[in-house]
């Protein structure tokens, strides 16, 4: 007998299901309930069983004051209220408990009418980390005989599992967010259940996580940027079916995932912890709406819809125009690739949405007037259920926002946030903590049952990891979602399957493609997944790093502080390199910390000063590195050895004629000097430079001239290059009087004996615009450079020869081309000189700036990477260099009869032109001719493709030279407010990132120029 994938699938899961009753607790932080009564904890309870929620996990912090004081009331609430309670002892917060005063405070409570007890009626305990303790609980189990479902999620399930010979009973697993603003996957709960073996698993879920408390040492976001991660969690758990589920949290407001009542001020809210008030007024409840739905669903199977209700999440501000606070997305802490808020939550934004129906409907969503149809990515099967997707709202959209559900044309139900998107919050910081806003219909509805039971439903949509997308998102549209390959992103009743065909499929090289090569390839999918998928039986092993893993970072270096750069080279090599202070330069496979190499003190040549207001981040990865021996951050004037100065002292008497000198005399002064030095040739060399651009602007006018008369007298000989290629192509011909039409010749193909008597043709010109594309980009010359006129060809043809003499047996005829392309009579060439003059003022400022700039570096007031500043400047003073050197070129050429000549002289005058026009600037420049440079290119031929690499460069606007030069330059030259630490970084980051490539495409000086600031500022390094 056949059975399908997705029946076996099915029935599987059927198998998996417990006798153990399904159960949904909320993590709740008691040390938030300060102030607390017994009633606010009764309300608490009672809004949580509403939800379905059948538990509080008390997060309990060891040593604190508030849980000896409110345990009390807590019990004495759930008692009153039919809730129940456990404990998850937390060992971050304060420390690690002690274990005597574990088992004595659970020896009071465990008996308590409301502790929860595991289904094998033992007292249920959690943990919020505290793997190093795992043996304190052989002790406790044997004393208090509870059931251990502890939270070791820094070592992962595997290890985690094995602790102390299996010491617990089932794990928690506190991931349930998504990495790097993506959307959630399962990769993580499916390592849990395949580690744990059959035993109980409790699923984290959670709607946010964003905390910004520097006096906690915390801050970073892990958002989902659709804004649908609660929706998303929820059907995984749904598919996945663990025993239990642990939400994050009711609460813990100062990581914005709490889905409870605010109903006290948080006390890191007062006491300056918190970096501004991000809680205050923004409400979450309603995410229990559709909460109370998936509760029933996931214990029970169905669920009833008795009321309507609709849900908006979104993001009250931009990261455009407020402060992100410094958040990154990920967090070094845990050994995470950082990236920036902008990067992840920049320009446009997505309103997420969650309803409530009793039957089918559609969604519209406005924002500010402006009125956009919402989809669902998820819809419940039959129609009775929850509902949920989001929608793109564009860049600066602000305004109030409203949501409305719409049946048969008729909106049902509508709902207006009371709070609108834009703008900043009063200090100008961008909350990152996401407004909850919903109502309920007012239209009654009759209590209606969901159509189906969840063990009638199946995976129908999923995805999957880089290079499982795709095949992931055809097996489980079927049914067939393996949680260790793919992620099931919707659920319903099982689609027809395509016919099955017997083909064998085997993964190719990938074990973890095995069951999904032989689902599509027993299902006519036998092309689109060889990268993947062979025929074959292969003997495979286990791919040395998971593709399941993220990217790391594997090698950095400072950021805008040059004092950490052994700090941030080695940190960054495993995988901590916090963007607020360094800066990853390369990612990879985490490296493990288990045998971390650490330099020796000889090898060290940076020490970090750590001041009173020094950041948050700087003090982590100064205690990180210090863990593993690598010692360096000091605090004061202190550098260890009691004598002082962090970073050595330059001996500014020094100078260097230039920077070869400066990079060949490296071992005579301090490394961190050597940028300095930099500074100084380089300002050096440009006031030199100065003097000849000076020269060349005010006596080198008949040097441009030759220019002008250069590029006319190759006008006919590009046109005529053009007709002789294939500008023919462009004609239809006919005789002169004739009346059919006929190929046009290739001109340069007429020969003596091509007609047997004279001829007159008809040249047309047939297609106008791509005939003039080609001729002006291919061949430089401009429609006006063209007249349509009469021309004569007189073929020659040589006589014969017999006996070796001559014989006049030649009958050449005469060819008349009429209407056939040739040079206008008077054509005016720009000369390029205006760009060369316009450059002036920027470049006669540039010294100014690079010694106000090293003054400010000296003194300590920068605030930036003196690597930033040297790339940054060196760009201007390489190309102004390059300039003058290629117009001393055209003076030693000047006039001239040789056509190669000629053309060099034009490329080294446009070479000239192109150097100095980030000088001018983009606008400027196309006013002043820019593109009249590109046709000067391709007049002169193949000569002129390094001029055109150059030329490619200066003309987008988005090109590193504009970057560069806009950072420097205002519009009426050096602008104060462009020369800071910060635009600077930014410029510098994109002159790196150009590569060799385009470097060499900038023109040969530029390139040994960057070379040797390239290895003077490496030597800061070394």
């Amino acid at each position: 007998m056949k059975i399908s994938f997705s029946s076996a699938a099915a029935l599987l899961l059927s198998m998996s299901r417990h006798v153990q009753a399904k159960a949904v607790f909320a993590h709740f932080m008691v040390d938030n309930t300060e102030n607390y009564s017994t009633s606010w904890w009764k309300s608490d309870m009672v809004e949580a069983a509403t939800a379905g929620i059948d538990a509080f996990a008390l997060n309990i912090a060891a040593g604190s004051n508030i849980t000896d004081a409110q345990l009390p009331n807590a019990f004495d609430a759930a008692a009153s209220a039919g809730f129940k309670l456990f404990f998850s002892f937390d060992y971050a917060g304060n420390g690690a408990w002690d274990k005597a005063d574990v088992i004595a405070l659970l020896n009071k409570y465990v008996h308590h009418s409301a502790y929860f007890q595991h289904s094998d009626s033992t007292p249920l305990v959690s943990t919020f980390e505290g793997p190093d303790n795992a043996a304190d609980w052989v002790d406790i189990k044997g004393s208090v005989g509870c059931f251990l479902i502890p939270d070791w999620s820094s070592l992962g399930a595997k290890p985690a599992v094995a602790l102390e010979n299996d010491v617990a009973d089932g794990l928690f697993n506190w991931s349930p967010w998504s990495w790097g603003g993506e959307s959630m996957d399962t990769y993580t709960d499916a390592s849990y259940i395949q580690y744990l073996d059959g035993k109980p698993y409790m699923m984290g879920a959670s709607p946010w996580f964003y905390t910004n408390l520097p006096g906690y040492s915390k801050n970073w976001m892990w958002p989902d940027h659709t804004m649908k991660l609660w929706g998303d969690r929820w059907t995984q758990i749904m598919f996945l079916q663990p025993e239990y589920v642990e939400i994050i949290s009711w609460n813990d407001f100062g990581e914005s995932h709490y889905i409870g009542d605010i109903i006290d001020t948080p006390p890191y809210l007062s006491n300056g912890y918190a970096a501004f008030d991000y809680i205050t007024g923004m409400k979450h409840y309603p995410l229990r709406w559709p909460l109370q739905v998936w509760t029933e669903q996931y214990k029970t199977g169905k669920a009833t819809v008795k009321e309507e209700s609709l849900v908006l999440e979104y993001l009250l501000h931009s990261t455009d125009g407020c402060s992100d606070g410094g958040t990154p997305v990920n967090t070094a802490t845990q050994l995470q690739y950082e990236y920036s808020a902008g990067d992840v939550l920049g320009g446009g934004k997505y309103i997420g949405y969650y309803a409530v129906l009793a039957s089918p409907g559609n969604i519209s969503i406005s924002v500010g007037g402006k009125n956009m149809a919402g989809s669902w990515a998820s819809e419940p099967a039959g129609g009775v259920g929850v509902y949920y997707g989001s929608v793109y709202v564009e860049d600066g959209a602000s305004g109030t926002v409203a949501a409305s559900i719409i049946r048969n044309d008729q909106t049902v139900f509508a709902i207006t946030s009371d709070k609108d998107i834009g703008g900043c919050d009063a200090d100008g910081n961008a909350n990152f903590n996401p407004y909850v806003y919903g109502d309920f219909s007012t239209k009654a509805v009759s209590a209606t049952e969901t159509a189906h039971d969840i063990s009638d439903l199946v995976c129908t949509a999923g995805t999957g990891a880089e290079g499982f997308g795709g095949i992931c998102a055809i097996v489980c549209k079927y049914g067939y979602c393996p949680s260790s390959s793919c992620t099931c992103t919707n659920m319903g009743l099982q689609n027809e399957e395509p016919k099955i065909t017997g083909d064998e499929g085997h993964a190719l090289s990938d074990p973890n493609y095995e069951g999904l090569c032989s689902w599509v390839y027993n299902h006519g999918y036998t092309t689109e997944f060889t990268k993947y998928c062979t025929t074959e039986k292969k003997d495979l092993s286990a791919p040395a790093v998971s593709p399941f893993l993220h990217k790391a970072c594997t090698s950095g270096q400072a950021g805008s502080d040059d004092s950490t750069q052994d700090l941030c080279a080695w940190a960054c090599a495993y995988g901590y390199c916090p963007n607020a202070v360094c800066r990853c330069t390369g990612t990879g496979t985490l490296l493990s910390l288990d045998d971390a190499s650490v330099p020796s003190e000889g090898d060290v040549d940076y020490t970090v000063t750590l001041a009173d207001d020094s950041s948050m981040f700087l003090e982590a990865i100064c205690s990180f590195a210090c863990d593993y021996g690598l010692c360096i951050c000091y605090s004061g004037s202190d550098d260890g050895d009691g004598d002082g100065a962090a970073e050595p002292p330059c001996d500014y008497s020094l100078t260097f004629d230039s920077l070869e000198a400066l990079a060949a005399a490296a071992d005579s002064y301090e490394p961190y000097c050597a940028g300095m030095y930099a500074l100084g040739v380089l300002s050096n060399n440009h006031t030199a430079t100065l003097s000849k651009f000076n020269d060349a602007n005010n006596n080198y006018d008949s040097l441009f001239g030759y220019y002008v008369k250069y590029v006319k007298g190759l006008v006919a000989h590009s046109i005529w290059s053009f007709m002789k290629s294939d500008g023919y192509t462009y004609f239809t011909c006919n005789f002169k009087g004739g009346t059919s039409t006929f190929d046009c010749p290739n001109p340069s193909t007429l020969t003596g004996d091509s007609y047997t008597t004279n001829v007159e043709i008809e040249w047309t010109l047939t297609n106008e615009t791509g005939f003039h594309a080609v001729l002006g980009t291919t061949y430089g010359v401009e429609p006006g450079w063209v007249k349509f006129a009469e021309q004569d060809i007189t073929p020659y043809c040589a006589p014969q020869m017999v006996q070796g003499q001559p014989i006049d047996t030649c009958h050449a005829k005469l060819v008349k081309m009429d209407n056939f392309p040739q040079q206008a009579d008077d054509i005016t060439v720009s000369n390029p000189k205006n760009l060369f003059t316009e450059a002036g003022a920027n470049l006669t400022a540039l010294p100014t700036s690079i010694d106000a700039t090293l003054t400010d570096l000296m003194l300590g007031q920068w605030g930036g990477s003196i690597e930033d500043v040297v790339d940054v400047y060196t760009m201007p003073v390489a190309l102004a260099f390059q300039a003058v050197k290629a117009m001393e070129q055209v003076k030693s050429i000047g006039e001239t009869e040789k056509e190669e000549e000629q053309k060099n002289l034009i490329l080294l005058i446009v070479t000239v032109v192109l150097a100095v026009v980030p000088f001018v600037g983009e606008e400027l420049a196309g006013v002043a001719g820019l593109a009249a440079l590109a046709r000067a290119i391709a007049i002169a031929g193949e000569a002129g493709n390094a001029a055109f690499d150059i030329y490619s460069m200066v003309d987008d606007p988005s090109s590193i030279g504009y970057t560069i030069f806009g950072t420097l330059f205002g519009a009426a030259g050096i602008a104060s407010s462009f020369r800071n630490a910060d635009h600077f970084s930014s410029a510098g980051e994109a002159r790196r990132a150009m590569g060799e490539a385009k470097v060499a495409q900038m023109g040969d000086t530029f390139k040994g120029y960057s070379e040797l600031t390239e290895k003077i500022v490496k030597s800061c390094k070394l």
